[in-house]
């Protein structure tokens, strides 16, 4: 997806701008798909005609309106957000189990300023890794976007399971996660206190189906 559009939902203008530039792109290019990353309102007409343009668009704050309204359009959603293990594990499994095709997080890499002082411009400089002359460190960031991986992981696999018998409490489970990651609530803490405990409650149910 080429991505050519970033949060012009302040306002109509902005809006109606950015779509005229997307249907140009995709007049000239139709084999192109196109990427958005905002946060529309699915009953303005100047955001319709741009998740209409858009071939995905990618939320910054979901609500069941615009999920809604891009769903009935055969859209592709995507969201985005930074980089913790919630948006990689609940939050990540809980959206791709409602269609959603796609997760941006900010950022592997970026730079403003002096890389390790965080005040010296708009933004921090928030980074999954660091890069020095000799070499790429990882971050501690890194380190939780890898505990959210393995968490949806753990998910995927229980929810490719709850077919079996017995699934009840696999789907209790389920929802409990379901409703942790809540795409609904934008960058959130998770509801869940200690997400490796309940990574272990996921692991018992996973040998319980597997093993008996």
């Amino acid at each position: 997806y080429y991505s050519m559009v970033d949060e012009p939902h302040w306002s109509n203008e902005a809006v109606a701008r950015a779509t005229q530039k997307v249907q140009a792109v995709r007049a000239a290019a139709p084999w192109l798909p196109v990427n958005g990353y905002w946060s529309p309102r699915a009953n303005n007409a100047y955001h319709q005609k741009l998740m209409d343009a858009l071939s995905r668009t990618t939320l910054g704050r979901a609500t069941p309106l615009n999920v809604g309204y891009l769903k009935a359009k055969g859209k592709s959603i995507g969201f985005y957000g930074g980089c913790s293990r919630h948006e990689f594990g609940f939050k990540q499994w809980a959206a791709a189990s409602r269609g959603f095709g796609a997760h941006y997080a900010w950022h592997l890499y970026i730079r403003y300023g002096d890389l390790y002082y965080d005040l010296d411009a708009r933004e921090p400089d928030v980074c999954m890794v660091y890069y020095t002359p000799t070499e790429v460190r990882p971050s501690l960031r890194l380190k939780t976007v890898r505990a959210g991986i393995y968490d949806y992981l753990y998910l995927q696999t229980l929810a490719d399971l709850e077919g079996r018998s017995p699934a009840r409490e696999a789907k209790r489970i389920l929802d409990r996660a379901k409703w942790a990651g809540n795409i609904y609530r934008k960058r959130s803490a998770p509801k869940i206190a200690d997400p490796g405990a309940f990574r272990r409650k996921v692991a018992e149910a996973i040998i319980k189906l597997t093993h008996g």
